[in-house]
């Protein structure tokens, strides 16, 4: 089942932002209520766009192509393939294409921001 993507906002039934729910429409416009877990993502998003920062929603389960996978890492296109020669992430080919998965991806951006995190705090002497 397909839906069309609308938000309703029912606070006049539960006062409060618990009682926020999004419904969305079947395809003969019949409310749903979305899942839990859409809540919560949902929720997650507009708290950090609000707040004024930027919100990405990537599949885990996904391999990226390496420009893809420096636009995630704000990295340049070159800089990523240095990293991955440099067996700081782990890769593979398809054909004479590299591909990386998000979650590796993702783990290196973790370690990195550690990393300067780290260095941060020691350059401040709290470390």
């Amino acid at each position: 089942m397909s839906a069309r993507h609308r938000v309703k906002d029912d606070r006049r039934e539960k006062p409060g932002i618990e009682g926020l729910r999004i419904t969305l429409a079947d395809d003969e416009g019949r409310p749903i209520d979305a899942p839990a877990d859409v809540y919560r993502l949902t929720r997650e998003v507009l708290s950090i766009v609000a707040e004024g920062g930027e919100a990405a929603v990537i599949e885990l389960d996904h391999d990226l192509s390496t420009q893809a996978a420096a636009d995630l890492l704000g990295v340049s296109r070159p800089h990523l393939i240095k990293l991955l020669e440099m067996g700081q992430m782990p890769f593979y080919r398809v054909g004479s294409h590299r591909r990386v998965s998000v979650e590796d991806v993702l783990a290196y951006k973790r370690r990195r921001a550690l990393a300067q995190l780290s260095a941060e705090s020691q350059d401040l002497g709290l470390y």
